[in-house]
């Protein structure tokens, strides 16, 4: 059985509280009386949406089109503004992100671009709590646009279980095979108010088998919404993060920063992503974060053995009892040394790639 997320905190634990005149504290319909239940296209801005209007007002210019003062200003602030994004986003660099007016251009936007990968017998899964931005373009793309070009592509729908609000993820699971391109699942119900397992539904995309035109051997997954900041927030009770450890560089730096609470430490030892870290001075300037960075092998080289032997000591007694662990995707021996490194050289893995001796496979 996949796993779920409870619906109600553990027992003695109270529940979360939403604070709705504190949210409602940063929106102006309130002061004439109003109540507010169109939220879509339509939402409305918060005080600090207009307020960042009016401090552009008096330095507007054209970006990327003038050499005076103004318009270098107004420049630097549209570029800074995809360093934005892409760390909301989660994205890697603001290279791989491009932005649109809406969710629905946004999705519609990848639709069109995956149009002409799509083989006759494919599928699309997506679910039930989906937001129409994020079902219809699916749903026209296998009975309206592909069908024209002479392919078959079934869309098929999860269900949830309509006692908890929550994505039955045994049905995604079932509907998820070899031949499923693309899974489409929102980060929160906005509905429902439920928010599903996305680390169950990604390890179901990544070991669906499904062959990618880039060699990849998975599912794509898109996820309609989800930031890391609010979802460390919301895991850790708004709890003070002090230290945060990054081996993937680029903006992912910049993203575990704005996580950290004042005088935070970030703690950078590799550069997965194959950029060099970025963080946004506003972490360094207002929120006091520190940048370290961390080898192992010269620690190794200066410290004594009885001081190394202790360590690993006690690094073994922790991962004994269960406190150190790590997700194990394979294990090879090593006689499959080959099928090992592919695998490890596979993106999006769900875990470790192990070779171990063949008595203790």
């Amino acid at each position: 059985m996949w796993g779920r997320q409870p619906m109600r905190p553990p027992a003695g634990e109270p529940a979360p509280v939403l604070d709705v005149a504190r949210i409602r504290e940063h929106f102006c319909f309130p002061a004439v009386g109003r109540v507010v239940t169109n939220n879509a296209a339509s939402t409305q801005p918060p005080r600090e949406l207009l307020e960042l209007y009016r401090s552009l007002g008096p330095w507007y210019e054209n970006v990327h089109r003038g050499q005076s003062s103004a318009s270098q200003h107004t420049t630097a602030l549209f570029e800074e503004s995809y360093d934005t994004i892409a760390a909301w986003l989660n994205a890697p660099s603001r290279r791989t992100i491009a932005t649109y007016r809406n969710t629905t251009e946004a999705h519609n936007a990848v639709m069109y671009s995956l149009l002409t990968e799509f083989r006759d017998g494919d599928n699309i899964v997506t679910t039930m709590l989906e937001h129409n931005s994020n079902f219809v373009p699916w749903y026209a793309l296998c009975r309206e646009i592909l069908p024209r070009l002479g392919r078959r592509v079934e869309c098929r729908i999860a269900r949830f279980d309509h006692a908890s609000g929550e994505l039955d993820l045994d049905h995604l699971a079932s509907l998820v095979d070899s031949r499923t391109k693309l899974i489409c699942c929102t980060g929160a119900s906005n509905f429902l108010g439920t928010k599903p397992d996305l680390a169950t539904i990604r390890d179901i995309a990544v070991r669906s088998g499904y062959q990618q035109p880039d060699g990849e051997c998975r599912s794509r997954l898109l996820v309609d919404g989800e930031h890391l900041r609010s979802r460390v927030r919301e895991a850790t009770g708004e709890a003070p993060i002090k230290l945060a450890v990054d081996a993937v560089g680029g903006m992912a730096t910049d993203r575990l920063a704005a996580c950290l609470a004042k005088g935070g430490i970030l703690v950078n030892y590799g550069a997965m992503s194959g950029e060099p870290c970025s963080i946004s001075p506003r972490s360094f300037i207002f929120n006091d974060v520190t940048l370290k960075g961390f080898w192992l092998a010269p620690w190794l080289r200066g410290a004594p053995r009885e001081k190394q032997a202790a360590l690993f000591a006690e690094l073994v007694g922790l991962v004994a009892k269960g406190v150190l662990h790590a997700p194990i995707q394979a294990t090879y021996t090593v006689a499959e040394i080959k099928q090992a490194v592919a695998a490890a050289h596979q993106g999006e893995r769900g875990g470790k790639v192990l070779v171990v001796a063949e008595a203790l496979r």
